[in-house]
C-alpha cells in the first residue's frame, strides 16, 4: 500500500473513529463521576434529616418525661407548699439525676426565677438560673401559663454553664382538680440533659449516623442546633457513607470495559473495510465468542465452562493441582425484577458481573450460567483456600446497596463449595455437589457459604421427601392451626388470639413449625401454606366476635406482590372483620427493598388490618425502622421478658423498650409470659396485652371455641 493510499485511509477511518472514542471516553468518565456524586451528596442530605429529627426526637423525649413529673399531685403538693418538702425532692429528682438516664439536672423555681430546690447529678446545688442557662430559661418559661390550672411543656437546645444542653420546664399542675387554689402562682420544674460528645455519640448509635460528634466550628459541621432564640448552640458532624464512591468503583470496570469494546471492535470494523479476508476470520472469532459467552455480562457461558472443566479436570486427575468449583446465586433477585422490570434488572446483573469479575481476578475461571446463577473455578494448589476466601469476598461485596438511577437496591447470595476429589469423578457430579452445597447455604440462611459434604446429598433427599408429604398433606386439608390466647394486662381477659401451623407427619410425628415454614419456602409451597393458615385462622375466629386474630407472615409472603389481593380475597370470602385481623412480621422482612415493603404495609393497612412487629429484641433492632415503617403494635420478645425477673439491668432495658414504643404511639404485646411475678411487672411496666404459658399454652380450635365463644364481652385491643 502507498503512502497516499495510507494517509487517506488514516484520514477517512481511522481518524474520526479516534476521535469517536476520546469523545465516548470523556463522557463516560463524566457520566461515572455525576452519578457518584448525586449519590454522595443525596446520602449526606438524608443523613442531615435524621440527624436534625435525632436531635428533634431527644428534646420531644425529655420534653415527655418534664411532662411527667410536673403533672403530678405530689409534687405539685410538695412545691406549692409553703416549706418545701426537701426529702421528696431529693428522692423523686435527685436520685434520678445522679444517674444521668433522663436528666443530669433538675431545678424548681418560681415565677420570679427564684430557686425553690435543685440537684446536679445526685448533688443539692444553688444555681443562678440567669446565669447558669445564659439568659435562655427565661425565655422557655414565657412560653408557660403563669398559673396551676393549665398544663404546659416548653422544650428547646439551650447554652448553659456547663455546655449545650436540652433543657425542659413546665408548669406544676396537680392532676386532681382544686388540689392547688386557682389562684396561686406558677411554680415550674425544669430537667437539663447535657449534650456531651457522649450522649451525642449514643445518639448516632441509635439513629445510625457514623461517628456522629460535635465541632468547635461553624465552617467544619454539617449541621446547627439552635436554641429558641435561633442563636447557635452547638455544631455537628458525622462520617459520610459515600455510596456513590462505591458504586463508582463497581460500574467504572464495567463502563471502561465497554468502552474499551467498543474501541477495538470500531478499530477492527476499520482494519476489515481495508482487509476482505480478515472480515470472515473475524466473523469467525465473533461467533465462537457468541457461543461462549453470556451476551449482557460479557462472561463466559455454562458451555464455556463446560469446555473448561473438562480441560482442566483431566489435570487434577493426573495429579497436577487441585481444582475447587463454586456456585452463587443471588438471593431477593426475583423481587428485583417483579419490582422494577427486567431492564433494571438485567442493569443490576451487569453491575454483579462486573463486581464478581473484579474479586475473582484472573487466574479464576468466572461464568454466568444463566438467570442469577455463576460459578467460578480455581485451580491449583491453594484452590480451596482462594474459593473459600472470594465467598467471604463476595457476600461482604454484595452487603452494601447498588444504586440504579437514585434507587438502592439490594441482594444478597447463597453460596456452595466442592473440592474435586483425587480420585476420578465426572464434571456433572462436581457441579452436581457445588449445586447441593449451595441449597444447603440456602437452608442455613441467605448471605452465607456451605462447603460440600457427603452428608448433605441425605438432607437433600430428606427435604425433598419431607416437601412432597406437606404438598400432599396441604391439598388434603390434613395440616391443622392451634390458637394461643392473647390477655388483656390488666383484667387478665382472653382478647386475642395468634394461630399457630401443626403438621402431624404420617409415619413420623410432629413437625416443627419453623421447619414446616422453611420447607415451604424453599420448595415454592409458601403461598399456598400461607394463604391455608390465614383463611382457616379467619374461619374460626369469625365465631368469636369479640376476639382480635394475629398471624405470623413469612417474608416470603411478603415479597410476594400478589400477597396483599390475597388477604383482600380471603376477608372477602371468609367474611372476617378486617379491623380485627392482625398481620405479625419481623425485621427481617424489611431489610430487602424497603420502599416496596412500605408500599406493601400501606395496602394492607387501607385494608383495615393492622400490622405488628414481631420479635422486638431479639438480635438485630433497629430504631431506624420503627421510624421508618409505621406499624400498629410492637411484640416484646420472649428474651426480654425472661430477663425481667434476673436483675433490675432486664427491668431497665424492658421499661426503656416500652418507652421507646410508646414515643412511636405504638401498642405493646408481651411474649413468653411463664410466671405470676413477669405478669405483674409486665403490666406495671406499661404492655397492653400479654401472651405465654402462664395463662395458656396453643390449644386446638374447639377448645378455642368453647373458650372465646363464651368469653364475657370486652374491648378488642
Amino acid at each position: 500500500m502507498s503512502n497516499r493510499r495510507t494517509r487517506r485511509f488514516g484520514l477517512s477511518i481511522v481518524l474520526p473513529i479516534l476521535i469517536a472514542c476520546a469523545g465516548a471516553i470523556g463522557l463516560a468518565a463524566d457520566l461515572i463521576t455525576s452519578v457518584s456524586n448525586g449519590a454522595n451528596i443525596a446520602d449526606h442530605d438524608r443523613t442531615r434529616e435524621v440527624a436534625q429529627s435525632a436531635i428533634a426526637s431527644s428534646v420531644e423525649q425529655l420534653a415527655n418525661t418534664i411532662a411527667d413529673n410536673a403533672n403530678w399531685d405530689d409534687a405539685a403538693l410538695n412545691l406549692y407548699a409553703k416549706d418545701i418538702d426537701q426529702a421528696f425532692a431529693a428522692s423523686a429528682w435527685g436520685g434520678p439525676s445522679e444517674t444521668g438516664v433522663n436528666y443530669d439536672v433538675v431545678i424548681a423555681v418560681d415565677g420570679n426565677g427564684q430557686v425553690l430546690t435543685a440537684y446536679h447529678a445526685g448533688k443539692s446545688f444553688s444555681p443562678d438560673v440567669e446565669l447558669y442557662f445564659k439568659g435562655g430559661l427565661k425565655g422557655l418559661i414565657a412560653r408557660l401559663p403563669s398559673d396551676a390550672l393549665e398544663f404546659k411543656t416548653a422544650a428547646s437546645v439551650l447554652a448553659t454553664a456547663e455546655g449545650p444542653a436540652i433543657v425542659a420546664a413546665g408548669n406544676l399542675v396537680p392532676t386532681t382538680t382544686g388540689l392547688v387554689p386557682a389562684d396561686t402562682p406558677g411554680r415550674y420544674l425544669v430537667f437539663a440533659k447535657f449534650l456531651t460528645p457522649e450522649f451525642i455519640a449514643e445518639i448516632g448509635q441509635t439513629f445510625v449516623i457514623e461517628d456522629f460528634h460535635t465541632e468547635p466550628s461553624a465552617a467544619r459541621a454539617f449541621f446547627t442546633v439552635t436554641d429558641i432564640f435561633g442563636n447557635p448552640v452547638m455544631h455537628l458532624a458525622w462520617t459520610d457513607r459515600r455510596p456513590g464512591d462505591l458504586s463508582n468503583r463497581a460500574i467504572s470496570p464495567k463502563a471502561w470495559s465497554i468502552i474499551l469494546y467498543l474501541i477495538v471492535v470500531m478499530l477492527a470494523i476499520a482494519w476489515l473495510c481495508y482487509h476482505e479476508v480478515r472480515q470472515v476470520e473475524e466473523r469467525q472469532t465473533q461467533s465462537h465468542y457468541q457461543a461462549t459467552h453470556d451476551g449482557l455480562s460479557g462472561l463466559p457461558n455454562r458451555m464455556r465452562l463446560m469446555q473448561y472443566l473438562e480441560e482442566t479436570s483431566s489435570d487434577t486427575k493426573r495429579g497436577d493441582g487441585g481444582l475447587t468449583i463454586t456456585f452463587v446465586d443471588l438471593d431477593g433477585f426475583k423481587s428485583v425484577n417483579d419490582t422494577y422490570g427486567h431492564e433494571t434488572g438485567d442493569r443490576l446483573i451487569a453491575a454483579v458481573s462486573a463486581g464478581f469479575a473484579a474479586l475473582a481476578g484472573p487466574a479464576a475461571l468466572l461464568a454466568r450460567l444463566g438467570g442469577d446463577e455463576f460459578a467460578v473455578v480455581h485451580r491449583g494448589s491453594r484452590a480451596a483456600e482462594d474459593a473459600r476466601a472470594l465467598a467471604q469476598r463476595i457476600i461482604q461485596f454484595l452487603a452494601e446497596p447498588f444504586n440504579l438511577d437514585g434507587r438502592a437496591i439490594s441482594v444478597g447470595a447463597s453460596i456452595g463449595i466442592a473440592d474435586c476429589p483425587a480420585e476420578a469423578i465426572e464434571v456433572c457430579e462436581i457441579l452436581r455437589r457445588a449445586d447441593v452445597a449451595m441449597y444447603q447455604a440456602k437452608l442455613a440462611g441467605h448471605g452465607g457459604a456451605a462447603v460440600y459434604s457427603p452428608e448433605m446429598d441425605g438432607n437433600h433427599l430428606g427435604r425433598r421427601a419431607l416437601a412432597a408429604d406437606l404438598k400432599a398433606d396441604l391439598a388434603a386439608g390434613r395440616l391443622r392451626l392451634a390458637y394461643q390466647p392473647i390477655v388483656d394486662a390488666k383484667s387478665h381477659r382472653a382478647c386475642a388470639v395468634e394461630a399457630l401451623i401443626r403438621w402431624d407427619r404420617a409415619g413420623h410425628g410432629p413437625v416443627r413449625p419453623d421447619l414446616v415454614v422453611t420447607v415451604a419456602e424453599q420448595f415454592g409451597l409458601i403461598d399456598e401454606l400461607g394463604t391455608f393458615v390465614l383463611a382457616t385462622a379467619c374461619r374460626a375466629a369469625r365465631q368469636w366476635p369479640e376476639i382480635r386474630l394475629a398471624v405470623n407472615i413469612s417474608p416470603a409472603q411478603f415479597r410476594n406482590p400478589a400477597f396483599v389481593a390475597t388477604v383482600a380475597s380471603v376477608l372477602q370470602e371468609t367474611g372476617f372483620t378486617a379491623r380485627r385481623l392482625e398481620l405479625e412480621v419481623t425485621e427481617t422482612h424489611l431489610i430487602d427493598q424497603p420502599q416496596r415493603v412500605r408500599q406493601s404495609m400501606d395496602r394492607i393497612r387501607a385494608l383495615g388490618v393492622s400490622i405488628a412487629l414481631d420479635d422486638f429484641g431479639s438480635g438485630h433492632s433497629s430504631v431506624a425502622n420503627l421510624r421508618q415503617f409505621q406499624f400498629d403494635r410492637l411484640k416484646v420478645d420472649r428474651s426480654l421478658v425472661a430477663g425481667i425477673t434476673a436483675d433490675l439491668g432486664g427491668q431497665t432495658l424492658l421499661q426503656a423498650t416500652i418507652l421507646l414504643a410508646n414515643s412511636f404511639d405504638l401498642r405493646v404485646t408481651a411474649e413468653g409470659v411463664e410466671t405470676e411475678e413477669q405478669a405483674i411487672l409486665l403490666n406495671l411496666a406499661g404492655c397492653d396485652l400479654l401472651q405465654g404459658y402462664y395463662f395458656s399454652q396453643a390449644i386446638d380450635a374447639a377448645a378455642a371455641h368453647a373458650l372465646f365463644a363464651t368469653a364475657p364481652e370486652t374491648a378488642a385491643a
